[in-house]
């Protein structure tokens, strides 16, 4: 995933399309998106990774926010429910504006 994602839908509909949702109609919204991340437990695979090259949205910091948010609640509830488990990367010369939009909530995994 990178910056030619520009806007809330684009993202959403192409994050729901690489992982398959099985939802008929497109998600509307931003709560949406966030309760389908949470509950991925329909997926067979035991493992799920986005990777994202640059960073989406690159026109809209407030979204990037909720993005960066909806992600880092969906990591913690597949470790909870252990099925399947998220990761999720980005390129190490973003850290620094994760960091910023983040702040506390940042993982550091090392």
């Amino acid at each position: 995933m990178g910056e030619d994602v520009r806007g809330k839908s684009e993202l959403i509909q192409l994050v729901t399309h690489a992982l398959d949702f099985p939802y008929r109609s497109p998600i509307p919204n931003w709560d949406s998106f966030s309760d389908a991340m949470r509950d991925l437990a329909w997926i067979k695979t035991p493992k799920i990774h986005i990777h994202h090259f640059s960073m989406p949205m690159s026109e809209a910091p407030g979204d990037q926010q909720i993005y960066l948010e909806i992600l880092n609640d969906a990591i913690v509830a597949s470790l909870e429910h252990r099925s399947p488990v998220l990761t999720v990367s980005f390129n190490p010369e973003l850290r620094q504006n994760i960091e910023a939009l983040l702040g506390e909530h940042v993982n550091d995994p090392s």
